[in-house]
């Protein structure tokens, strides 16, 4: 399961097939709460997007089976609201969206960083 800790989605828990280090956590107008965890899902007109980012050393994975329905994988992390968001363009166009996560990305791991801490969230996990 991928928890949010903070930020407008604080509390709930969705069952996702991903869990990419940037997370676009939608929030419809009826308060109804999803994460476009695959390369194609696109926010609907309707949600507001907040992205969120992974907490390091939180990644899991787990296969679930089910009658009548097969087995497909599920990711597990726990994210926290990131700052600072991307426009609102940059996060609802998917490929901007790549533009600003693979951008951001560089920016957190190389400039904010030391090296440990740098190779530590790479791979997912805590110092």
């Amino acid at each position: 399961m991928v928890i949010f800790l903070d930020g407008p989605a604080k509390g709930k828990s969705l069952a996702l097939r991903r869990a990419p280090v940037f997370l676009r956590a939608v929030i419809d107008q009826d308060g109804t709460v999803d994460a476009l965890d695959l390369l194609e899902d696109e926010p609907k007109p309707t949600e507001t997007v907040h992205v969120y980012r992974r907490v390091a050393g939180t990644v899991s994975s787990a296969i679930v089976c089910s009658r009548g329905r097969g087995c497909r994988s599920m990711a597990g992390a726990d994210y926290r609201l990131h700052d600072p968001q991307p426009p609102d363009a940059s996060a609802r166009h998917n490929g901007l969206w790549a533009e600003w996560a693979k951008t951001e990305y560089e920016r957190v791991t190389k400039g904010t960083l030391d090296d440990a801490a740098n190779q530590a969230f790479e791979h997912g996990h805590e110092n």
